[in-house]
């Protein structure tokens, strides 16, 4: 009897699972005892891909991390650098680092394709569903899924790996005319606006940047983009590599154990330690978040003119950020409020932004056709003439703008209740997911399985890396914590099996 694994979502997430649980069933003698089901929405020759390295993402978008740094095999520590000739020891220069997107898509679905051929060939049944999972619900020992087509499925496990959901942070504003809130959204969201739209952006990180792009390519003229702090990501530099001695997992797990939980205080104490045990002056380092808390113009003139350079507190701090989730699952909880600031502070110098989409910044602000405030207070919508108003802080007074559309860029969001998502909404009613009180949903930290804190019954469902468990684990973006997170899955469901 074959048992089912229906894997929701077949980005980069789904993807890592899929490899790496297959390979566990053929080395563990289940080939002829499970069967992998696939759904998303996407056309199955674009499975792997995801929406970040589509096929149809603008060839202008380039990854925010380095090529070498992009893991496709962890196993055979395979990295877009390796396939593409890119290592940081032949001296490329900071472009050159920064990959297109979606090339690196077409080598995820290559590798989606390779899993999918292993399968066949060792005997072990492939299936997919171009279509959106619309509910899933307990039927027997397993769970029945329905698709929004009406295509019913039976399976014995269910991996969630749908990734974030849409910014929730304006929620007076969703189903208002002219609000974007999905600008990843694949039915081309921009469609509505035209070349004299005044268009205002939510929030300035990664997404707010490739969005000016898009726009610009589109000839939209007048752009807008607003925070609370008015600043932009600080361009990348060139990290040496570092491999953690004192902060690492293990230690800060040992340290929580002894103290009874984290604090904000013995992680930055055995930060300390690092940068001293390795004899690296983290002055630089202070500097680039000094740096990158002043107006964009001059931040992003600062950072670009250094992001050529080979750093050593950036290929320290980068190999660190690999603990955020064991620090978030240990830290005690009146302190990660602390931790939080603390991770909004620098995460402008170590998330990064390629030197080409810098440039591109620097060339607006330069010559003001974009426009960035900080200080914002207010976004409202409003019934006559301008759609919306945008108020904010100017020394002592409180300017309003008004504007045809705004687009969310704020980031993913996190409150689970505020999905559009139907499969979200299912189980929630369902009560098979419960939300975190920290966002997201409560699920294991090392599995990813969903449970429930008042009945304490463990669903066969799974969740790897993305809103529903960034309250476990503070989700981030990286490729390296969407690959160990599916590994770890992959783990759990194997022991089960």
């Amino acid at each position: 009897m074959r048992r089912k694994i229906a894997v929701i979502g077949a980005g980069y997430g789904g993807l890592r699972f899929f490899v790496d649980s297959l390979e566990l069933a053929v080395l563990g003698g289940l080939a002829g005892g499970v069967e992998y089901i696939f759904f998303d929405e996407r056309p199955r020759k674009e499975y792997g891909r995801g929406v970040a390295w589509a096929s149809d993402q603008n060839h202008h978008m380039r990854a925010n991390m380095h090529s070498p740094e992009i893991q496709i095999d962890p196993d055979a520590h395979e990295t877009v650098g390796r396939i593409l000739g890119i290592q940081y020891d032949h001296k490329p220069t900071a472009n050159e680092l920064f990959t297109q997107r979606e090339k690196i898509g077409a080598m995820f679905e290559a590798q989606f394709n390779s899993a999918v051929q292993h399968a066949n060939e060792a005997g072990i049944k492939f299936t997919s569903h171009e279509d959106r999972v619309v509910d899933v619900c307990a039927q027997g020992i397993g769970y029945q899924i329905t698709t929004r087509a009406g295509t019913v499925e039976y399976a014995d496990f269910v991996v969630i790996a749908l990734g974030h959901i849409p910014p929730t942070n304006y929620k007076h504003l969703f189903h208002k005319p002219g609000y974007i809130r999905n600008p990843w959204h694949r039915a081309k969201p921009f469609s509505d606006i035209n070349s004299d739209s005044r268009v205002g952006l939510l929030g300035l990180g990664p997404t707010a940047v490739d969005v000016i792009i898009t726009l610009r390519d589109q000839g939209v003229k007048k752009i807008r983009g607003y925070s609370r702090t008015g600043a932009m990501q600080y361009p990348r530099p060139i990290p040496k590599k570092l491999e953690p001695r004192v902060f690492t997992e293990d230690n800060l797990l040992r340290v929580a154990t002894l103290n009874g939980g984290l604090t904000l205080d013995l992680m930055l104490g055995m930060l300390a330690a690092e940068f001293l045990t390795q004899d690296v002056d983290w002055q630089p380092l202070l500097a680039a978040i000094k740096t990158s808390e002043d107006v964009p113009l001059n931040s992003l003139r600062i950072g670009y003119a250094n992001c050529n350079k080979e750093s050593n507190w950036f290929g320290l701090c980068t190999a660190l950020t690999g603990c955020i989730p064991i620090i978030w699952h240990t830290i005690k909880d009146n302190e990660r409020e602390k931790f939080l600031a603390l991770q909004r502070k620098i995460s402008n110098v170590l998330y990064g932004m390629a030197p080409s989409h810098a440039l591109r910044m620097l060339a607006e602000l330069e010559a003001r056709s974009l426009e960035v405030f900080g200080g914002i207070t207010h976004v409202e919508a409003v019934s006559e003439g301008a759609r919306f108003h945008i108020s904010r802080e100017s020394g002592v007074e409180v300017i309003r703008d008004e504007l045809d559309f705004v687009i969310d860029c704020t980031g993913f969001g996190t409150d689970i209740t505020l999905s559009e998502s139907d499969l979200i909404k299912s189980i929630l009613k369902r009560e098979i997911v419960t939300p975190h009180p920290f966002g997201g949903a409560n699920v294991d930290f090392e599995s990813g399985q969903v449970r429930s804190p008042t009945s304490g019954r463990q669903h066969r469902i799974f969740v790897t890396t993305g809103t529903l468990n960034i309250g476990t684990r503070l989700a981030t973006n990286g490729l390296g914590e969407v690959a160990w997170s599916a590994r770890r899955t992959a783990n759990a469901i194997h022991k089960l099996l």
